[in-house]
């Protein structure tokens, strides 16, 4: 499945491309992951983002139909990057 992007204000409580309930938070940077993260991350309430993060980082994404969700307000750093068209 292909990745999609979308540019919101707030994290969507719902998904506005699958209706999906359940959006994810991407965490980033090195983290301890103890039982309370780990439980989350079972549960896909967060998924580890990777070790750094910029202004052109996701920071929700739908694990239904793998869409990625970034803050409105990066748009012109992100449109730099190209990640969002």
């Amino acid at each position: 499945m292909e990745i999609k992007t979308m540019m919101v204000k707030p994290k969507p409580v719902i998904c506005p491309q699958c209706g999906f309930d359940k959006i994810s938070n991407l965490l980033y940077g090195i983290q301890e992951i103890d039982e309370v993260l780990q439980k989350d991350i079972d549960d896909k309430r967060v998924l580890i983002g990777g070790c750094s993060i910029l202004k052109t980082s996701p920071l929700w994404f739908c694990t239904s139909c793998e869409t990625e969700f970034y803050l409105e307000e990066n748009k012109s750093e992100i449109k730099k990057e190209k990640i969002y068209e």
